[in-house]
């Protein structure tokens, strides 16, 4: 139980240092972070989408080749 208290001790001291170092450090505004996260945020959403439809077409394409009964080429993700 002594461990589990030096532990929560700790956390707590490191999340404090943390959140001071990033309250220092960080080079924008509240407001203006938020937007450049925001921004961001947006440009990955907009990324994952296209690339999803981009593998959604693909796998349509794989599919009509099996249902005409082409080979199909098995790729590794090694």
């Amino acid at each position: 139980m002594k461990n589990a208290g030096y532990f929560i001790l700790g956390t707590l001291i490191g999340s404090a240092i943390a959140g001071l170092a990033v309250l220092l450090l960080t080079p924008l505004s509240g407001d203006n972070l938020r937007k450049e996260i925001g921004d961001r945020t947006q440009i990955i959403i907009e990324d994952v989408k296209q690339a999803s439809m981009q593998r959604q077409e693909e796998l349509k394409a794989e599919l009509e080749n099996l249902r005409l009964g082409k080979n199909i080429k098995l790729e590794s993700n090694q």
